[in-house]
């Protein structure tokens, strides 16, 4: 293995470093990278023969490369020449239970056609739909061609004929193409990385048109010089999209004739193993001689013909069968959990040659990198699509053992390890940071597609890449508001050096909403300026944005009136501003205020007319006129938090007086429509307090009440009481009918009543009973709503054949009728006959229609009653109900001439 590797030693040893001040977007549910892959897989008829061989093995070696959660998608040329509209790229399985298949699959593609470039645009469509929302996901577009595109292609930016083009305004064609691509943002918020390789014919002219490469982007190019190069260009290329490092081979070391090593200093995801040449499975892997490693998938990978799969192949082939071209793929490990560095003895079921074998390590390190717009971190990466241009973002990215919070640290990594972080605008690098530590601090954004890329370098393997891409909103509309902070709008002039009370406030709004983020603003540099000159103070930004100035310095003007006013200006860098002033009071003043002369009635203050009184002195004079009228503005007037829905209405008189009257915009009458609310109305929405009227001025502020009272003892009758002595039985009413619906008595759940007629046979001494017309009826049907829903306690009484019936507490039931027997019944002479149970009567009658069963006695006529009480089920039992003119002497005994005879029983017996 690679010599650098022994820096590595002490990575495992770290624990728990303190996590940077970002926060940091991070996956658990996988620690491995997942890779979506759309491969364009070149089956045109210029690869007869060896390509076809070495692409089609190479292939099956790419998607065997691939972890079991990642994704590959396969579209061929042929099948889109022939079907254009309805074809669809194929997905190869990859899970352990299907790999075989999918790579089988691939191996016994056997069409051929053009080249046409439609399915380039249908691979990476494919990409596009496949909806992965883990930013650390990756999407990757693989191109595999032997010849330049031709035929019409057509989209929304082209509308080309690529037959005969040549090749400059080809290869133009191509860089435009691939640079939307790279443009894209995948669904994940990344940018797609692209994979274009050529295969050249034998004469070693490697003319084939491609884009240009630009791995700062993430377009690489591949180029195999001739068939058995295939192989060797496909494998740098699948070692860059798994992420995995493949060791020298002197690197593994052979044990025994089936048995070999290797070894690795840093904790890995998975190991993958490909016998070459050999049928030779794996039979174990342990871990420093402990711990087993498990084999999570193997796969046979082989050229298309050693399947001996007809003429077809044959001519693919070029005639030749390619035995070389055989190997067993082997994935180490689950990628759920890490493997720890140290050795790994593999063991084959046969002799196998170290020379034969090839193996790749993915390391268990990984990128992570944290942002903070306008200065707060970003915990979601999505956040950044609400990013706008003028925002400040910091970037800082770090190593870590994958899927934990150890961070490695710089000086455990090889000296030669390179460090780069990057943002582009437009793909043009702008800002760049090389050192170790990958920290780039208070960036604005513009309004260009911006790419953060953090990328490491370590010797001997893979870079480690991670990337964000952000799409700027234009840049906000600012304004501006501000206002007087506080009641006072002046302050005298000998209160100003001690002042904390008068506030001038100034919020920054960006399209309309406000900004909250103290750093932000001060970023936009507010300037304070006073006019009149002289005049000074305190400018702070406070935690919810705002900016503050406190008047802390007076300078009068020469032509005062013993007060000034004092304009206050704030300015943003862009030009944004706006004004507000106070005033300064020089000559003295006072605010007097006076309660109104009687109450007002708390439902009648639409129109209003009882106010408070308030008057204006200076310097001892009450001010009248213009001069108050000056004083008085609009937003003079303020009420208490428990009248706060209520306006004021002002006047002045002659006289210097302010009287305002606190009114109501709505008028609430009493009347049919509105007056069951009323009582809610009154006692919680009404406050029944007085009202306190605050005047406020530049020269001070006073306070006075308006008495409230209740109303009128009618009003309280029609519109309160009425209302709420209604309401209140309509809700009693309704709770004791839910009470009747659910206490009021029900069937026993699960009980029938079984009801048939009873009627006199046979002659002399020879009498018996028969049983006809037997019916069932479930008891559960009359326990439902509809039987129940009338608001009494009283149950409802059901007719069935001609009886009375009705439900009661406990399991039994109420007969309404007269009952003249009460016992069990006999068969009349027929020992075969067994009825165990009135559902057996039932089956019994209907099949012969009848039952002739021993005579059964009424009761002693006293005995009857005409109500009875039936206990819990039983099937046993069986009750009669008659008329008292059916009950006939015959021979000396009382015998019922006819009548219905009922059981009642559970269904279940």
């Amino acid at each position: 293995m690679k010599r650098a590797l022994v820096f590595f030693t002490a990575v495992i040893m770290i624990v728990g470093m303190l996590l940077p001040a970002f926060v940091t977007t991070s996956f658990a549910d996988a620690l491995y990278i997942k890779k979506i892959v759309s491969v364009v897989y070149d089956d045109s008829g210029s690869m007869k023969g060896e390509k076809w061989a070495y692409a089609n093995y190479a292939v099956q070696t790419f998607a065997s490369m691939l972890n079991s959660d990642d994704k590959l998608f396969i579209s061929y040329l042929q099948p889109f020449e022939v079907s254009p509209h309805g074809y669809v790229p194929e997905e190869i399985g990859l899970g352990a239970d299907e790999i075989d298949d999918g790579v089988l699959t691939i191996r016994r593609h056997s069409d051929t056609g053009g080249t046409p470039f439609g399915p380039v645009q249908l691979a990476f469509d494919k990409l596009t739909e496949e909806d992965d929302q883990n930013p650390n996901t990756q999407y990757w577009l693989v191109v595999i061609t032997d010849g330049d595109f031709q035929g019409e292609f057509h989209d929304d930016r082209f509308d080309v004929d690529l037959t005969g083009m040549p090749k400059d305004e080809k290869k133009e064609f191509l860089n435009e193409k691939f640079d939307e691509y790279l443009d894209t943002t995948m669904p994940n918020g990344s940018t797609p990385r692209i994979t274009f390789m050529t295969i050249d014919d034998d004469d070693g002219k490697n003319d084939i048109v491609s884009p240009d490469e630009d791995t700062e982007r993430g377009l690489y190019n591949y180029k195999a010089d001739s068939a058995e190069n295939i192989v060797k260009a496909m494998s740098e290329m699948a070692d860059r999209i798994s992420g995995r490092t493949r060791l020298d081979t002197g690197d593994i070391k052979q044990l025994e004739s089936n048995t070999v090593r290797v070894s690795s200093a840093v904790p890995l995801l998975n190991i993958v193993v490909f016998s070459q040449k050999t049928s030779a499975r794996i039979t174990s892997v342990i871990h420093d001689n402990e711990d087993e490693i498990p084999v999570s998938r193997n796969v046979r990978v082989a050229s298309p013909g050693e399947d001996d799969l007809g003429d077809a192949y044959a001519e693919l082939m070029g005639g030749e069968n390619h035995d070389d071209l055989v190997a067993e793929s082997f994935l180490l490990g689950d990628s759920e959990s890490v493997i720890g560095s140290g050795d790994y003895e593999i063991v084959f079921d046969k002799d196998v040659s170290a020379d034969d074998l090839v193996v790749l390590f993915e390391p268990a390190l990984e990128a992570r990198m944290s942002l903070a717009l306008n200065g707060e971190a970003v915990s979601d990466f999505k956040e950044l699509k609400n990013a706008s241009a003028g925002d400040n973002i910091s970037v800082d990215c770090r190593v870590y053992e994958i899927g934990t919070d150890n961070e490695i640290d710089s000086s455990l990594l090889p000296p030669a390890t390179k460090y780069k972080l990057t943002i582009s605008e437009d793909g043009a690098v702008v800002r760049e940071s090389d050192g170790d530590n990958m920290l780039i601090d208070g960036y604005t954004l513009s309004d260009a597609e911006t790419d953060i890329k953090a990328q490491i370098t370590i010797e001997g393997f893979s870079p480690i890449v991670k990337s964000v891409r952000i799409s700027p909103l234009p840049a906000p509309a600012y304004s501006m508001t501000a206002e007087l902070a506080g009641s006072d709008k002046g302050i005298k002039e000998e209160d100003l050096g001690s002042n904390d009370d008068l506030k001038v406030r100034f919020t920054v709004l960006a399209n309309g909403a406000p900004i909250t983020d103290p750093a932000r603003v001060e970023a936009m540099r507010p300037m304070i300026t006073l006019s009149p000159e002289g005049n000074n103070g305190i400018t702070s930004i406070e935690k919810d944005g705002t900016i503050v100035f406190t008047p802390k310095v007076g300078a009068a003007p020469d032509d005062n009136d013993g007060k000034y006013s004092v304009a206050v200006t704030c300015t943003l860098e862009d030009g944004t501003s706006a004004s507000v002033s106070y005033d300064v009071l020089i000559s003295e003043y006072g605010v007097f205020a006076a309660d109104a002369e009687r109450p007002v009635v708390k439902t009648e203050f639409f129109n209003n007319e009882i106010a408070a009184r308030f008057y204006v002195t200076k310097d001892g004079e009450r001010l009248t006129g213009p001069e108050l009228e000056e004083l008085v503005k609009d937003d003079s007037f303020s009420l208490d938090e428990d009248h706060s829905d209520l306006k004021v209405h002002y006047e002045t008189d002659d006289d210097g007086n302010v009287f305002a009257s606190p009114r109501s915009e709505e008028r609430r009458s009493l009347s049919f429509i509105n007056w069951w609310g009323n009582w809610w109305y009154y006692f919680f929405t009404l406050s029944g307090k007085d009202v306190t009227v605050t005047f406020s001025t530049g020269v001070g502020s006073a306070s006075a009440a308006v008495p409230v009272t209740g109303e009128s003892v009618k009003y309280l009758i029609l519109a309160v009481g009425a209302p709420l002595l209604v309401e209140l039985g309509i809700l009693l009413f309704l709770a004791w009918w839910v009470f009747c619906i659910f206490a009021k008595p029900k069937f026993l759940p699960g009980t029938m009543l079984y009801i048939g007629q009873l009627n006199i046979g046979g002659r002399d001494r020879e009498r018996y009973h028969m049983i006809s017309r037997v019916n069932s009826y479930s008891l559960d049907n009359y326990n439902r709503l509809k039987y129940r829903w009338k608001p009494t306690l009283n149950p409802r009484t059901i007719y069935l054949d001609g009886l009375q019936i009705k439900a009661c507490s406990g399991q039994g039931l109420i007969c309404e009728d007269e009952l003249w027997h009460k016992g069990k019944i006999q068969p009349y002479y027929d020992v075969n006959v067994v009825i165990q149970n009135p559902a057996q009567l039932m089956d019994f009658v209907g099949r012969n229609r009848q039952l002739k069963i021993n005579v059964i006695s009424p009761y002693k006529a006293e005995d009857v009653h005409s109500v009875n009480s039936i206990p819990g089920p039983n099937a046993g039992v069986y009750y009669v109900h008659t008329k008292m003119d059916r009950i006939r002497t015959v021979e000396g005994i009382q015998t019922i001439q006819n009548g219905i005879i009922f059981a009642y029983a559970n269904t279940t017996r």
